[in-house]
């Protein structure tokens, strides 16, 4: 059933959106790789994928020819940058429990980081996100 929902849903995005199109192709790009995405249980390719994805939906509202294709688009790169922020924060998270950070790891965990903050505007989120900067600062 659940298979047969995200069949439906599938072929609802392709119809509405003209595959020939450049704002269609790099639509429907995005949202494969943000599909994509959800299947993936290593936090980093995971990150990677979504960050593909955020790309390729700021890449579809650059072609959009009306508005509602440009809200979508936006619509659409904005959640999975909040997705990226959770995954962020997980990561960061995870890396904090362990015994000792390497120099690569605490500069990898910092650039995780700084791409969370760059994605939200939220002042909890960032202060969360400050709370982690300092706590990976002390670990050191």
């Amino acid at each position: 059933e659940e298979a047969e929902q995200s069949s439906a849903k599938d072929i609802r995005i392709t119809k509405a959106i003209k595959k020939d199109s450049d704002f269609g192709r790099a639509f429907i790009n995005a949202a494969n790789a943000a599909k994509e995405s959800d299947g993936i249980t290593d936090l980093k390719l995971k990150q990677e994928k979504l960050i593909a994805g955020i790309k390729l939906f700021e890449e579809a509202a650059l072609y959009a020819e009306t508005d509602d294709q440009l809200f979508s688009a936006l619509t659409s790169r904005n959640q999975l940058r909040e997705t990226y922020i959770a995954a962020a924060i997980k990561v960061v998270t995870n890396k904090l429990g362990m015994d000792t950070l390497n120099n690569s790891e605490v500069s990898d965990v910092m650039l995780t980081l700084d791409q969370a903050e760059a994605f939200t505007g939220n002042q909890q989120l960032l202060k969360k996100i400050d709370k982690l900067r300092e706590k990976v600062i002390a670990k050191q």
